[in-house]
Order: C-alpha cells, then sequence, then structure tokens
C-alpha cells in the first residue's frame, strides 16, 4: 500500500513551522499553505488546506519578528475568508492581530495599527464570531506598541476598546494588563475610577470588578480577579518614533468595511488610516484615487 502523507500530516508540519523560532520559519509555513492549495486544485483535491493550516500560518508570521508580518498575516486571512471560502475563527482574527503588536521596525507601526483596525472593523461585521478576552487585550496591546502615547486618536479607541470589552463581558486579567499599559496614567484612573475604592487596611486604591464584566471570559489561565490594587506604574512604554506619532487631520467619513481598504491592508496601507469617535464610528482618511 502506497504510504504518502496527508492533509493532517502538512497541517502537522504547518503548526510546528509556527512554533519555531528560527528567521524564515513564517514563509517556510506559507510555502506548505500555498502548496496544498495549488495541488488541492490539480491533482490532489483531498488535499484542499482547512481553517486549521491557514491559523496556523497565520500564527506562523505572528511569533515571527520578520519585516511587514503584519501585512503577511492579513493576506492569508483575506484568502481563507475570500478565495477559499472558509469562516475564520475568532482564533484566527486575534492571530493576525498578534502579527500587528510590537513591529520588527519602527517605520512598520503605523501600517501594522491600521491592519489591526481593520481586522477589529471586519469583527464587528462577522456574524459567526465574537471577539473574546484575548482579542481585545491583544488589541490594546497593538494600541500601546504602534501608537503615539498622547495621542487623542489613541485615547478615543481605548475608550471604545474598553466599552466594548465591559460589554461584552470579555475583561480577563490580562486584558487589565493590557490597558494598564496602553493608557496614560489619567486615562486608567477615569477609566476604573467608578469602580475603584481605597483598601480598608493601607488606603491603596483597589479596583473592583463588577461580575458582567468578566462573566464570559473562558479559558483565561489565570482566573479573573473580582478586585486588582490600583497602579500608576506603566509596564511598558511605545518605542514608536516621534515622527510617526502625528495623527492625520483630513479625516472623513467612511462606511463599513470595504473591499478597498482590505485591499490597500494587502498591497500597501500607505494613503488610508483608520479612527474612532465616541459613537463607535468608524472614519478614514481621504485616499488618493
Amino acid at each position: 500500500t502506497e504510504c504518502r502523507p496527508d492533509l493532517y500530516s502538512y497541517q502537522s508540519l504547518i503548526a510546528a513551522w509556527s512554533r519555531t523560532p528560527l528567521a524564515g520559519t513564517a514563509q517556510k509555513a506559507e510555502t506548505v499553505l500555498h502548496f496544498l492549495d495549488r495541488v488541492s486544485n490539480t491533482t490532489r483535491p483531498d488535499l484542499k488546506p482547512n481553517v486549521h493550516c491557514y491559523t496556523a500560518a497565520i500564527h506562523a508570521w505572528s511569533h515571527s519578528w520578520e519585516y511587514n508580518k503584519a501585512r503577511r498575516a492579513y493576506q492569508i486571512l483575506h484568502h481563507m475568508r475570500v478565495v477559499a471560502e472558509l469562516k475564520p475563527t475568532i482564533v484566527a482574527y486575534t492571530a493576525v492581530l498578534n502579527a500587528c503588536k510590537s513591529p520588527a521596525e519602527d517605520i512598520e507601526c503605523e501600517h501594522a495599527f491600521q491592519v489591526a483596525r481593520l481586522v477589529m472593523e471586519e469583527l464587528r461585521w462577522d456574524e459567526h464570531v465574537q471577539p473574546n478576552f484575548l482579542t481585545y487585550a491583544t488589541f490594546l496591546h497593538v494600541v500601546a506598541t504602534t501608537t503615539y502615547e498622547d495621542s487623542e486618536q489613541r485615547e478615543k479607541i481605548i475608550r471604545v476598546t474598553w466599552r466594548e470589552a465591559c460589554k461584552d463581558g470579555q475583561v480577563g486579567c490580562i486584558v487589565l494588563e493590557n490597558l494598564r499599559m496602553a493608557a496614560s496614567n489619567e486615562l486608567y484612573q477615569e477609566l476604573l475610577g467608578p469602580v475603584m475604592k481605597p483598601d480598608p487596611v493601607d488606603g491603596v486604591p483597589v479596583v473592583h470588578l463588577p461580575f458582567e464584566w468578566g462573566k464570559n471570559v473562558k479559558g483565561e489561565r489565570m482566573p479573573p480577579k473580582r478586585y486588582v490594587r490600583f497602579s500608576l506604574e506603566q509596564p511598558v512604554e511605545s518605542s514608536v518614533r516621534e515622527e510617526l506619532r502625528q495623527v492625520p487631520e483630513d479625516w472623513c467619513r467612511g462606511g463599513p468595511y470595504s473591499k478597498e481598504k482590505q485591499k490597500q491592508a494587502i498591497y500597501g496601507l500607505e494613503d488610508v488610516s483608520f479612527t474612532v469617535d465616541e459613537d463607535f464610528g468608524i472614519y478614514r482618511r481621504g485616499m488618493s484615487a
């Protein structure tokens, strides 16, 4: 009997590459994915890549320190949804967000942030998945490492993200940690002030989390605490260069995510950017024709 690798063999290979901390492994994982896509349309229809194959390839990029990893991860997500006509899970969306945080080069920060904004916008319009606590935590991490610390745009996005996480009951410990990373001292106190009370022993402010804020958190290794001690120390500072920290002034009203925005995310986002207002309205900078 002929013995040859099946789809699960290749799926395991892609997953193995995604967990290997060596240079070039993301490209190797994506090469295997392209091979499966090609042969499944010709001689081996049984090798048609599934959601797990695509997600593992996205993970490979999110775990790498390669240049342009945010764009490459989004390309795979877009191909999975549009070309392969598969339904991405929240794991796939969150993996793309992981590829956007802490870019390898400072010059990538603006692009990585815009890809992350596009992913969050698409999530709002996907009826099959809902953001979980890791999604919100990862997006806050992206905001912390790709945007200007004192920009009005950053504060608005943090407020909206925090409001959505609370509304969805997805405030886990890691969400609180990354909120502390992204928010200024003033904004942090503003968002948590309503649930903050002094400790009766030493007077240190303690945040008492309402049950509703974390009622849907599932799978967090450290169970969500109902209270945490307040700290004004920010664990991480953004390394974004000053010249990348300017907020564009020419914002114009935009609708739901479009094919034009997806194309910009895949081939380059030099002419498009996103922000959010207090009413959850999506804005984008006018793109040249």
